[in-house]
């Protein structure tokens, strides 16, 4: 009997062990950070300083801000991970200081699944679900709610906003106005950036993106968009389609 016990006893310590093994929670899931960072070429962009552009111009940025839809991260054997829907890219204000500019505009994440990833898929601007509303529609935290990024004359979001000025004949003067704002349904794009990602729950997980705003003006093959008579551009979709399309190259992974 005594013999029977023990059994019994070491038996149940056994099956409890393995129970609270099984039960001990495991992380499945990880917080994320996609971070922007705007350059201009080799340099960082900062606002109001001076670049270099084709034909002897020199050209000042005072504001860069685009929307960025359906952030998706791709995995082998599944249609990709959704990871955000929206957000606003805004360095008009973090790229005043060169210390701004460093830490970028950071999208954070959470509930983000563990794993490898073969890359990230992204939308320049607004998808056509979202086009078809109105800031009213949002909460005052909703990226969408700010009207200044909405017009209702064209009934829809400035998808990609670039200002500034130019001096044309190197005389010091920046008096030549550079607007450039795209909007409507076909300069939506989407880009994918094949990379490896690794996602765990033991380090920092950073997702960096380069965007290069002398790429959207000065293509790798083809000439760079005449800032001299096509300076201010609001509905015009030949000029409009030339920046969306250039995003593609502006657009890398770190």
């Amino acid at each position: 009997m005594r013999y029977i016990k023990s059994i019994f006893i070491v038996l149940t310590l056994v099956v409890t062990s393995c129970i609270d093994r099984e039960v001990k929670p495991i992380s499945e899931t990880t917080n994320a950070n996609v971070q922007f960072v705007a350059q201009y070429g080799d340099e960082l962009l900062l606002m109001n300083t001076i670049y270099d552009y084709p034909t002897d111009f020199k050209v000042r940025f005072t504001s860069f801000k685009f929307f960025i839809s359906n952030i998706t991260l791709l995995q082998e054997g599944t249609n990709g991970i959704l990871i955000s829907d929206i957000s606003l890219v805004d360095f008009t204000d973090s790229n005043q200081t060169e210390a701004g500019a460093l830490q970028g505009i950071n999208i954070p994440l959470s509930q983000i699944p563990l794993g490898d990833y073969s890359g990230i898929k992204l939308g320049i601007g607004v998808t056509s679900e979202y086009n078809n509303t109105k800031p009213d529609d949002y909460g005052d935290s909703h990226p969408l709610k700010d009207e200044s990024n909405f017009r209702s004359s064209q009934e829809g979001y400035v998808f990609t906003k670039i200002c500034g000025d130019a001096d044309l004949n190197g005389d010091g003067q920046f008096n030549h106005s550079l607007i450039y704002e795209t909007i409507s349904d076909p300069i939506y794009r989407e880009i994918t950036l094949p990379t490896n990602i690794l996602l765990d729950d033991n380090t920092e997980n950073k997702i960096r993106l380069i965007v290069d705003l002398e790429r959207i003006f000065i293509p790798q093959n083809g000439d760079a968009l005449d800032i001299q008579n096509d300076n201010i551009i609001y509905t015009e979709l030949p000029i409009m389609s030339f920046i969306a399309d250039n995003f593609t190259d502006a657009l890398r992974i770190e």
